[in-house]
């Protein structure tokens, strides 16, 4: 008696294509952000500014303003520089 051989099956193009495309989009995210964690790039905290504000208030129950520059340093442990 012999056994019958597996069949292979591909995925229909339409969605190998669309794995392809979604796998592609992830690498370059991550790629993207590993550039962007090595080479220490900052982003403004401008747009965060009164949301942040308004968050450690309530966290502490003090009143809290930012005053200067805000900056994000988008790392494995993201940190705030006022």
């Amino acid at each position: 008696m012999s056994e019958a051989l597996p069949v292979k099956r591909r995925l229909p193009a339409p969605l190998r294509w669309f794995l392809i495309g979604v796998g592609t989009l992830m690498a370059l995210l991550i790629g993207a952000s590993a550039v962007v964690m090595a080479l220490g790039i900052t982003v403004s905290g401008a747009p965060w500014r009164g949301q942040l504000a308004q968050a450690l208030s309530a966290a502490i129950g003090r009143e809290v303003r930012f005053e200067g520059a805000l900056e994000m340093q988008p790392t494995l442990s993201p940190s705030f520089r006022v």
